[in-house]
């Protein structure tokens, strides 16, 4: 039978070779940890894919400006960029034809915002007094903010007007809310078919 030192060496060597393999679970577990740090750190660091850096072409779509009769519309452009952004400006008439001048092609500074007064563009140019209006740029999504405000002074009144994508609209119906404060006011509205074809267009109230 073994000796009570044989039995010490064994349990010793079967200690050492325990811890032994202790420490290579903790340095393997330990490297695999370092490895998956890398990764994503050289992920979060990765840059853009070039589709990302160039872009593509952005049409964002407002359904309505009105520029007489006392009311003036006026769109706000902001530059979300670090560097220059151009935008092009097409205004539609209440007939669907379009007008797009020099002065509306509109190159910003980085970071850069500022209104510009529709009238201005519609000025000299017969029937394109009211209608809708586009706004196209190249680039990365959300990186041009657009917003057009309308305003009647006289009656003291302005509302905003939303720029959306073609593309946001996920659904065929849209819907909106509309409240009066008394028996004189009313409410309007505005339809414009963002499309090169024909649109029918069924209201409900």
């Amino acid at each position: 039978m073994p000796n009570s030192n044989s039995n010490g060496r064994l349990i010793t060597e079967l200690r050492e070779n325990l811890v032994g393999l202790i420490t290579i679970a903790v340095v393997f577990l330990v490297v695999v940890g370092m490895i998956k740090l890398n990764s994503r750190v050289r992920a979060y660091n990765a840059p853009a894919p070039a589709d990302d850096l160039s872009g593509s072409d952005h049409h964002l779509y407002a359904a309505t400006y009105q520029t007489t009769g006392g009311v003036s519309s006026t769109l706000g452009l902001n530059n979300t960029l670090n560097h220059e952004l151009s935008a092009q400006v097409t205004l539609f008439n209440k007939h669907g034809q379009s007008l797009s001048t020099p002065a509306m092609n509109i190159t910003l500074g980085a970071h850069k915002n500022h209104g510009f007064n529709i009238a201005e563009w519609a000025a000299g140019h017969d029937g394109f007094e009211e209608g809708s209006l586009l706004v196209s740029y190249h680039g990365r999504s959300m990186t041009l903010g657009a917003q057009e405000t309308v305003t009647d002074i006289t009656h003291g009144l302005n509302f905003d007007v939303h720029l959306s994508e073609y593309d946001d609209f996920m659904s065929s119906r849209v819907e909106g809310l509309w409240w009066g404060l008394d028996h004189q006011c009313d409410a309007r509205v505005f339809i414009a078919n963002a499309e090169d074809s024909l649109t029918t267009v069924t209201p409900f109230f």
